[in-house]
């Protein structure tokens, strides 16, 4: 499926809200992209005017939204908008391609920054062929800072189709 320009967004694509705005990122929600071709998760946070801590990130898959049998997925590479805080010029908000070593990445000493990190997931990423269709973006807690992780499942194989099943 492609995004159709006649349709509206909420439409095509399935909003996730992963966590609520804190900063507990260690249990965001598993969803299933049995039905999806593709996820980005965008996680959005704010540093809190002091040190920024934890915040050590990595993508895990499961053959099921419980969790099971859960490993890490491979990612290389991520986009990064270091400070939302800065005017809102078209420059300003460009996000910068930054490479991700050993599937893993942490939340920069923000000091005050909002800051905007985005990956995206193929469902071909994923270990399919051992049954691996259920993804989240998992994190150690976040100290000095707030936030909230938000996925955006789209590419549907099948109207309506649904993110909370195994």
């Amino acid at each position: 499926m492609t995004i159709s320009l006649n349709a509206r967004l909420d439409e095509q694509v399935r909003f996730v809200q992963a966590t609520t705005l804190g900063s507990d990122w260690t249990g965001a929600t598993w969803v299933s992209m049995k039905n999806y071709r593709r996820m980005t998760i965008i996680a959005d946070c704010l540093g809190s005017g002091g040190a920024v801590g934890g915040g050590i990130v990595t993508l895990n898959q499961a053959t099921s939204i419980t969790a099971g049998s859960a490993k890490a997925l491979n990612f290389s590479r991520m986009a990064v908008l270091a400070d939302l805080t800065v005017a809102q010029t078209e420059v300003a908000q460009a996000l910068v391609e930054t490479t991700v070593t050993s599937n893993t990445w942490t939340v920069a000493n923000a000091d005050g920054k909002r800051q905007r990190y985005v990956m995206e997931v193929s469902s071909n990423d994923l270990d399919i062929a051992l049954g691996f269709d259920c993804v989240r973006m998992v994190s150690t807690a976040l100290t000095g800072a707030t936030g909230v992780i938000n996925y955006i499942l789209w590419g549907a194989r099948y109207s309506g189709s649904s993110v909370m099943i195994n």
